[in-house]
């Protein structure tokens, strides 16, 4: 009458079961009845599928209980891992600029491993709005953040959603003139630009990942592999200036 229930990873051994414990075995007419308070445990503590539960505290009571020994039930479940998440980013607000490239801000920290677990948080994350056009509170979506650490195997990690505005231009780009040449490039690329000092110039994937960054008007990108890129072009203030797509011999 008992089965043995799932739980999440919880770093110890406890288990429980659902059902009714019913008596199997006594003789009719006899006075035998199941007493006492059972617990339940995994024979292990880390995640895993069918895991043997043992049972303790069961007993017999009646006139005829002397005349039996009690075989304590044995059950199995699952210990599945137990989710993490990723907390302290905030999305941050772009002026419209036709991609879905998207930034934060803060410290990503990881919440939900248990103190005397050993898990950390790594990877290169890439953040992307699900739409370029503009709006408010606009969905960005994670990857590239996983975990590791001995204990890692036991979560799971789940990634940040986020979410800003892209809002309209407020200035119009061709004022200041951008350029980028040559296009395509082989090893340096250079920018230059009208009415405005060059600052960060920041090299995008046509899906969103960042692979180089510079300052300046001078970027090597000898060592970057053949392909078509995007390069965010923003002024020494920090004010975005242009994205201009890129060949890469």
């Amino acid at each position: 009458g008992l089965t043995g229930t799932n739980k999440a990873y919880d770093g110890n051994t406890t288990a429980t079961a659902t059902g009714t414990a019913a008596l199997s075995g006594v003789e009719t007419g006899d006075d035998v009845s199941l007493s006492g308070k059972p617990a339940f445990s995994f024979a292990q503590s880390t995640v895993g599928t069918g895991i043997a539960t043992t049972t303790t505290g069961y007993a017999l009571s009646g006139a005829d209980a002397g005349n039996y020994t009690l075989t304590q039930p044995n059950l199995s479940a699952d210990i599945t891992a137990k989710t993490l998440t990723v907390s302290g980013l905030t999305g941050e607000d772009k002026e419209y600029d036709g991609t879905t490239i998207a930034t934060t801000s803060g410290l990503a920290t990881l919440e939900g491993v248990f103190d005397t677990d050993e898990v950390e948080l790594i990877g290169e994350p890439v953040y992307s709005f699900e739409t370029a056009a503009t709006g408010e509170a606009i969905k960005i979506t994670t990857t590239g953040f996983d975990i590791t650490g001995k204990d890692a195997g036991n979560y799971s990690l789940l990634q940040p959603i986020l979410s800003a505005d892209i809002k309209g231009i407020t200035q119009r780009k061709e004022e200041f003139n951008v350029k980028l040449y040559p296009n395509p490039a082989q090893e340096l690329l250079r920018i230059e630009s009208e009415n405005a000092e060059t600052g960060k110039v920041t090299i995008y994937t046509n899906s969103g990942n960042k692979v180089l960054e510079g300052y300046g008007t001078k970027l090597y990108v000898t060592k970057l592999p053949s392909g078509t890129y995007l390069a965010r072009i923003e002024s020494s203030e920090g004010a975005l200036l242009k994205v201009i797509k890129f060949i890469k011999k």
